[in-house]
């Protein structure tokens, strides 16, 4: 007997233009139940809702490089006012009652993590948290140096948040591997 979980996987990979079909035809009779119902399952499923969106962007990495290449290309005054966004949310994150030894600190960081080929990471980002909402400063104290591959697994979110939700993570992988729970020793 094939559990509903199987046989919507295979209905799906077996009629994509009937599924399609459905969907499109919900979307447009009923955009407002659709989306609300689309926005519900999002609040519901923050770690699922990021963890597609991780597996689209990393399967879809060198279509993206691509054309935001050729945008930067055609449209140069798009490039230079994001980038100018990004520098003013710098200056703004740059407190004035910071001391000429506190901006010597920040220098230093800079020049620790170009040494060491390590990435200069905002225990709370200058954009704010993507999960608190908390906005942090460029002071040296917010300032952390982490690999690569960490300052992009942390992202957007302050250290407190990238915590919990690595335990989580870390939870649920060993819930589901028996081998995961032996090899920590619980």
């Amino acid at each position: 007997m094939e559990c509903k979980k199987e046989y919507s996987a295979r209905y799906l990979r077996e009629h994509p233009d009937r599924v399609r079909a459905t969907k499109n035809r919900c979307r447009n009779n009923k955009p407002d139940a659709y989306n609300a119902k689309q926005d519900e399952w999002r609040q519901n499923n923050p770690e699922k809702r990021s963890a597609i969106l991780a597996r689209h962007h990393f399967k879809h990495r060198e279509k993206r490089l691509a054309y935001n290449r050729e945008r930067r290309r055609l449209r140069p005054e798009l490039a230079a006012a994001v980038f100018a966004k990004r520098r003013a949310r710098k200056l703004n994150a740059l407190p004035r009652w910071l001391t000429a030894e506190d901006v010597t600190s920040i220098k230093e960081i800079y020049r620790k993590a170009k040494q060491t080929r390590l990435s200069v990471d905002h225990i709370i980002p200058l954009a704010g948290c993507r999960i608190c909402k908390a906005h942090g400063l460029e002071v040296p104290w917010n300032m952390q140096l982490l690999t690569l591959s960490e300052n992009r697994e942390k992202g957007r979110r302050c250290n407190e948040c990238w915590i919990i939700m690595r335990q989580r993570a870390d939870a649920s992988r060993g819930a589901a591997c028996g081998y995961a729970k032996a090899a920590r020793g619980s």
